[in-house]
């Protein structure tokens, strides 16, 4: 067996349908939950297909060839702009909380921002850390907006606290605890006068096992 498309029923209910699985990698049984490459001609379209948008009043949210980018759109000191992006894939192929995780993201000048990618796991989901960096106390988010900050701490040193400029490349395989049943994007964007503050995301899956 090699990889590629399989016949999968999650349910164990006759309701059948294809998914793409990896059946090399460690022995093989990681089914893809999630894959997005604008690179490959992926569109935000494929995107909204693949997550459901559960909020989205970003400023700046736009598609280029090889990247989505993001930001709050404020124009300069003090503009009143603060802005929360939220995105959620539902996990219903049984798994043990192995992951395969890839991701392409960079962040610029991003002070009083945060960017946070996670899984829930457990029949009570709890949050499992990804890759998150939270500079988001200073800035005068609503509640409404701090409401889409997940709720664990955030301990990622990449990178350390004053930094303002990351990028993440991950190829990774992973455990967390118990079966994976959700995946989450999520950002927080406030423009604080420092200019050019942006997200690009290029490039993330997810497999679990």
């Amino acid at each position: 067996m090699g990889d590629g498309v399989y016949v999968i029923d999650p349910s164990g209910i006759g309701e059948v349908r294809n998914a793409v699985c990896d059946m090399t990698t460690d022995g093989g049984g990681f089914t893809q939950i999630v894959s997005w490459n604008p690179s490959a001609g992926d569109t935000l379209e494929d995107l909204t297909t693949l997550m459901t948008e559960e909020v989205n009043d970003m400023g700046l949210f736009r598609l280029l060839s090889d990247r989505l980018e993001w930001n709050d759109g404020g124009e300069g000191n003090n503009a009143p702009t603060r802005d929360a992006m939220a995105y959620k894939a539902e996990i219903d192929v049984p798994n043990g909380g192995e992951l395969l995780y890839s991701l392409q993201y960079q962040g610029i000048n991003l002070d009083g921002h945060g960017v946070w990618f996670y899984v829930e796991s457990g029949t009570n989901p709890t949050p499992q850390n990804l890759d998150c960096v939270d500079h988001t106390a200073a800035p005068a988010y609503t509640a409404s907006d701090r409401a889409w900050i997940p709720s664990y701490v955030c301990n990622n040193l990449d990178p350390l606290p004053t930094t303002q400029n990351w990028i993440w490349s991950r190829n990774e395989q992973l455990s967390v605890p118990d079966p994976v049943v959700s995946f989450h994007i999520r950002s927080l964007h406030a423009d604080r006068g420092t200019c050019c503050e942006l997200s690009t995301l290029s490039s993330f899956a997810l497999w679990v096992r």
